[in-house]
């Protein structure tokens, strides 16, 4: 028995659909080689705090290393520089008031690390996609560290 070829509605709408999927592909595609391409446009420095770490921590950390945010894996850029100073604390003396005091173990470290993403009105987003803030809090790592950092500032660099 012999059957011919017919084409109808059902096919036509197959046919839709396929380009329909080939299409959104290569948009999807174009859009996010667009915004990689874009993500790097503006160099900023990231400026950090850390709060009450052993020395030996601010000794890993090295000026010149590279830093990933460690939820993610994603790099944030170059530590340029380092600041280490002795934790300041609060107590109580004897009459009840607040005396500022040095911690003996711990150290506070105020940095600045080199980053590329896009700096507009919204804010920063590291590599286009990530936001960040002066205040958020996450944790950084390096070969040498892992360690939580707060944001204090970004700015951008003048090109």
């Amino acid at each position: 028995m012999k059957t011919k070829g017919r084409f109808n509605i059902i096919d036509f709408f197959i046919i839709i659909a396929v380009l329909g999927c080939i299409i959104g592909v290569v948009l999807r595609y174009d859009l996010t080689n667009t915004s990689v391409l874009n993500s790097s446009r503006d160099e900023v420095e990231i400026s950090f705090f850390i709060n009450g770490v052993r020395i030996g921590s601010t000794e890993a950390m090295v000026e010149g290393d590279i830093f990933y945010w460690k939820a993610n894996g994603m790099e944030i850029g170059k530590l340029l520089s380092k600041e280490v100073s002795n934790r300041e604390v609060f107590v109580f003396d004897g009459e009840y008031n607040y005396v500022k005091r040095y911690h003996a173990f711990q150290y506070d470290v105020r940095g600045v690390i080199l980053s590329k993403g896009i700096l507009d009105d919204d804010g920063f987003k590291l590599k286009g996609t990530q936001f960040l803030a002066p205040g958020k809090t996450f944790e950084i790592q390096s070969k040498n560290i892992t360690v939580y950092i707060t944001i204090t500032d970004i700015k951008k660099i003048n090109a």
